[in-house]
């Protein structure tokens, strides 16, 4: 399977698909449509098999930067839920071992006392 990247904007109502690679331009009328017509639109001239192209990565042009750095944060964003979800156990498991309630846990950490209970069992 052969995989080809390709950039895309918007023309109007429909968006012009420039897959990388070939000297050919194709067009579809909605985000969906994008995969399916740059595969249309490399197999022609190759007399490939459209289920043998793979669309790899598509770049909108303007946003891709944009979109690229939205999901390096998410990724981050998760990496430090993760984290934060680690400490809140560690800190709720060492106050439960001193006798501490679970409602008064879950004052101190500003979580539930049902997140708390959560905490206590992971």
């Amino acid at each position: 399977m052969t995989t080809y990247d390709v950039t895309i904007e918007r023309d109007g109502r429909f968006w012009l698909i420039y897959p990388h690679g070939i000297d050919r331009v194709a067009q579809a009328r909605s985000y969906a449509e994008v995969a399916p017509m740059a595969r249309a639109c490399i197999a022609m001239p190759q007399s490939q098999k459209r289920n043998s192209i793979s669309i790899g990565d598509i770049h909108v042009k303007g946003v891709s930067d944009v979109v690229e750095q939205i999901g390096e944060l998410r990724a981050q964003s998760r990496r430090l839920r993760q984290e934060a979800t680690q400490l809140s156990q560690q800190a709720a498991k060492h106050l439960h071992s001193q006798g501490v309630p679970v409602t008064d846990i879950g004052a101190i950490l500003k979580l539930s006392h049902q997140r708390v209970s959560q905490l206590l069992v992971e």
